[in-house]
């Protein structure tokens, strides 16, 4: 956050600084719902553990998402405290904010990040550099997520993948919040918010089972 705090100040003044840290605030969800969802999937096969989950009889997607649950929580306290430090050190003014709005958009951001972390996760099926692929994962989403620079400011070619990501609605609908928006002003942006977070979590779940038959065939479900 200070990092690109700081780099918005030198570019814009004060207001690319809080304009920075309001967007990496809400980009705190991520390290929880990308980094910590593809760890924890990683783990079971760095652990050994994953042919063992595999050969059990209990259901995939409620697999998938018991993983996700405590990043989603976990997600919600960083963003919490991450806004308080944005206003603290970096001047992002909250008097104006629409609290009801902008609880409503926390927690949705925390839960719809959760695709995206669960698709990436996937491949730890079949690679061993899972942290190769969260850190991919996580960075992608500091240039194109609209949390340092508008999404409009990117490439015409780059933007649609901004606008199919979810994170890109959450952090939007935070800045209306914290503005005034109230909760009916920024229904919009939570319902594509939503659906994209909904589409990610499916695709991710179908990749997951494409891969765990993969890996079998291939009998690298227990390589680490």
């Amino acid at each position: 956050m200070a990092y690109f705090a700081f780099l918005g100040k030198f570019i814009l003044g004060d207001e690319g600084m809080r304009y920075a840290a309001l967007g990496n605030a809400v980009l705190h969800v991520a390290v929880n719902g990308v980094m910590g969802v593809t760890i924890s999937v990683g783990s079971e096969r760095w652990w050994g553990t994953l042919p063992a989950l595999l050969v059990t009889p209990a259901n995939r997607f409620y697999i998938f998402i018991g993983k996700a649950f405590m990043h989603i929580l976990d997600g919600m306290l960083s963003v919490v405290i991450a806004l308080g430090y944005a206003s603290f050190l970096f001047g992002v003014n909250f008097s104006q904010a629409d609290f009801k709005a902008l609880a409503v958009t926390i927690a949705l951001t925390s839960v719809a990040v959760i695709g995206y972390g669960l698709l990436m996760g996937s491949y730890a099926l079949i690679t061993q550099q899972v942290g190769a692929i969260f850190n991919a994962a996580f960075f992608a989403l500091m240039l194109i997520s609209g949390a340092n620079f508008p999404v409009s400011q990117l490439p015409t070619w780059i933007q649609p993948i901004s606008y199919a990501i979810p994170l890109t609605y959450g952090i939007e609908a935070t800045r209306q919040a914290v503005s005034g928006a109230n909760l009916t002003t920024v229904a919009p942006l939570l319902g594509l918010e939503a659906l994209t977070g909904a589409g990610m979590l499916l695709f991710g779940y179908l990749l997951f089972r494409y891969f765990e038959t993969v890996a079998r065939k291939k009998g690298t479900i227990d390589v680490t």
